[in-house]
């Protein structure tokens, strides 16, 4: 059954989720005056000495942004032209600074006029605005990389806001930027293990920012994809699942690194090397499971969901069976029992609960988990964590005279058979280990990996929490001195899955309830 993706992309949730103040404001200390006398009596004669008086202007208010706004808006047109000069004809990287942070002023203050920056340099010298912005981004210069990003990223809000079509950045300037920000990040990923930690969060900050604000566009999350596809070195969504493990403290950068990860899920392509790439280890999902658990940040849990809703609704099995296992469906119960002031949170966890719950019904027949365990080939299906499998089918582990018990029992045998270092003495003397003979199960043949014998422990487990008399059953087949035995296995995975087990026994429940 297809599905369309959820939280379909439009301005108001983008809006509504991204409301927040932009918290990378510009260092103004950092701002000198210029000298611009000095470029108006070069031989190139960099500019005239109308341009340098308007650049004066702004020098004798440098301090107070207000009357920048003011001094440039008079005369707009005339500003506008001055600081593409200076931008595409000096290199100086003083009054490249101060051109960057005056232009940055105006357009914080009034968006539009980013508008008129890009319409006047259209119409009078049919050149794109973005081209003299673009010159300067490899500068090394932290304020001046923060000016261009912190621009650029208002000019892209506007071109999308508004629908404004001539401010609509071309394919060349959004694979130029969007590459830029690969290597900026690319580079802090090499540094972060030498460098004071501090000293990468600004620029990172910078990066994941703007790209947030590139990708609400569909272009350029396809022309990130493009790039993405095909590149050598560390894509940016491994770095951004890099950073998003060393910075899980910052919230605000957390959310914005998500942010951009939910964004590239509504490029389909994209999802599916989303879920192929990473769920063999599971690793992505489990640090985006473990940030939902354990913050209480709103905005962060809210788009940790609508994320795991559109990668559920791009039909992979293979990440609702990751979900699944890593507990997602715990965590959403938890949420239901908690309050929250978004009240649209409780809608997103209901329909990712409806969308888990579907996918478990469908993968969770008794007929197929008897295949599972009639074959030896256990492995990590969500019916083994499903307590609602094990409520409505714990009356039919009674066929056949409790066979797969039986059969699970058979598996531990044999895992006690294959170590050496498990031993009776800690057993009581009464105690009676089963053997394939007394149960009555074929002999297995071949070494089962601990993993195997990790669910089958876990499995007798949900058996005895499920079923009213499940003590006295394992007692009667001698699975529970079995499981006592195998808690010196020499496997971690085989002594954590049998003292979980032990743990279930002496604490049973039936139904709801608990006994001990």
């Amino acid at each position: 059954k297809k599905k369309k993706m959820s939280n379909l992309m439009n301005k108001d949730l983008i809006n509504r989720i991204d409301n927040y103040p932009n918290p990378h404001a510009i260092d103004t200390k950092k701002v000198t005056k210029v000298n611009w006398e000095s470029y108006t009596d070069t031989a190139d004669n960099e500019i005239t000495y109308v341009e340098r008086e308007k650049m004066e202007a702004i020098n004798d208010v440098l301090d107070q942004p207000k009357e920048i706004v003011e001094t440039i808006k008079k005369e707009a047109k005339t500003y506008i032209e001055i600081f593409d000069k200076v931008l595409r004809k000096i290199n100086n990287p003083n009054p490249i600074e101060q051109v960057l942070y005056a232009l940055h002023a105006v357009i914080k203050e009034d968006n539009m006029f980013a508008k008129e920056y890009v319409n006047v340099l259209k119409e009078k010298f049919d050149i794109e605005a973005y081209e003299a912005l673009e010159m300067h981004l490899t500068n090394n210069q932290m304020n001046i990389k923060r000016l261009i990003f912190s621009i650029l990223g208002t000019m892209y809000k506007v071109a999308s806001d508004e629908g404004v079509k001539e401010m609509k950045p071309t394919e060349a300037h959004i694979r130029y930027v969007l590459t830029e920000i690969e290597s900026l990040m690319l580079k802090l990923r090499k540094a972060f293990d030498s460098t004071n930690k501090r000293e990468t969060l600004l620029p990172l900050r910078m990066a994941v920012h703007l790209m947030m604000q590139m990708l609400s566009d569909e272009e350029p999350r396809r022309i990130y994809y493009e790039i993405h596809a095909r590149a050598k070195e560390p894509k940016n969504f491994e770095q951004l699942i890099y950073f998003l493990d060393r910075y899980d403290s910052d919230m605000q950068l957390t959310y914005e690194m998500i942010y951009c990860i939910w964004l590239l899920s509504f490029n389909k392509r994209f999802a599916q090397l989303f879920y192929v790439d990473k769920v063999s280890d599971m690793k992505t999902f489990s640090l985006l499971h473990f940030i939902l658990k354990n913050t209480n940040t709103e905005k962060v849990i809210r788009i940790t969901i609508s994320l795991f809703r559109n990668l559920v609704t791009s039909e992979s099995a293979k990440l609702l069976t990751c979900l699944v296992r890593l507990g997602v469906p715990k965590t959403l119960d938890n949420f239901a029992h908690g309050s929250f002031q978004d009240e649209d949170i409780m809608t997103e966890v209901n329909k990712l609960v409806e969308e888990l719950e579907e996918y478990i019904e469908q993968i969770s027949s008794f007929d197929e988990y008897r295949q599972e365990v009639v074959s030896n080939r256990l492995c990590w299906t969500p019916v083994h964590k499903s307590e609602k499998f094990w409520r409505e089918n714990i009356k039919k582990f009674a066929e056949g005279d409790y066979i797969l018990i039986r059969m699970l029992t058979a598996m531990l045998v044999a895992a006690a058979a294959d170590a050496a270092d498990v031993s009776e003495e800690a057993l009581p003397e009464d105690a009676s280990l089963p053997t394939m003979e007394s149960l009555n199960v074929p002999e297995i043949t071949t070494t089962l990996d601990p993993t195997v014998i990790g669910i089958a422990c876990h499995d007798i487990g949900q058996f005895v929490s499920f079923h009213p008399r499940g003590k006295k059953i394992l007692e009667k087949f001698g699975t529970k001195f079995l499981i006592y035995q195998l808690m010196e296995h020499p496997s971690d995975t085989v002594r954590r899955a049998a003292l979980g087990c032990t743990q279930k026994m002496l604490l049973q429940r039936h139904g709801d309830q608990f006994f001990f």
